[in-house]
């Protein structure tokens, strides 16, 4: 059965009961006592947005909630403070290992990474929720704030370009390219050319 959290929008101790049928018409009836804790999670607070290379880097304080391995913290983004703001994207929770014991915890960090060299300005605002696309069960928006890229200057690494069995290649497969940027790469393109020929063809992309 899917429970219907509708029908019992309250926190507070209850009383389950379920009851069976068959088609002759005899029915039984079982019950249990439960908790329902329907509270929604509290509003993330203190935002701030600090400027990277080619990035915002948002932060705020964590939420309470009753159930942390369903707390997801949802980033909406806008052109104006007191315009409407679309999903950006989200944290969601992890099970790690903290101190002696494992926890779900969900990062209060989100890096907005700009795929333009605009400098534009941007605003933003977070809320809890219990699903990543923010149609659960919400809290109210953290306090809005502003942000906008620094100039990014920095080019990405290349560390490791590799091709499994000796660097042998007879036919389609895949090979590896180990790259990192300080805001994120955002393509990688790999050429191949006769050695000392210079006629370099596109040999794989990715997005």
């Amino acid at each position: 059965l899917e429970w219907n959290r509708s029908v019992t929008p309250y926190s507070g101790n209850a009383t389950l009961k379920a009851t069976a049928s068959d088609v002759a018409g005899n029915s039984n009836s079982y019950t249990v006592n439960i908790a329902i804790n329907m509270a929604a999670p509290t509003a993330p607070a203190n935002l701030v947005a600090t400027p990277k290379q080619g990035a915002v880097e948002l932060s705020w304080n964590a939420s309470s909630y009753a159930s942390p391995d369903n707390l997801y913290y949802v980033v909406y983004r806008g052109n104006s403070a007191d315009g409407e703001m679309e999903v950006l994207g989200y944290t969601a929770p992890v099970y790690k290992y903290s101190g002696s014991e494992y926890v779900y915890e969900t990062d209060t960090e989100f890096v907005d990474v700009m795929r333009d060299a605009s400098g534009s300005t941007y605003y933003y605002k977070v809320k809890a929720d219990t699903n990543g696309a923010g149609t659960g069960r919400s809290s109210g928006f953290s306090n809005t704030v502003s942000g906008a890229a620094n100039a990014d200057t920095t080019k990405p690494a290349i560390t490791g370009l590799t091709i499994p069995g000796d660097g042998i290649t007879n036919a389609e497969n895949t090979f590896y390219v180990d790259a990192a940027d300080n805001a994120g790469v955002y393509q990688i393109k790999a050429w191949v050319s006769p050695k000392g020929q210079n006629d370099w063809k596109e040999a794989g992309t990715e997005t």
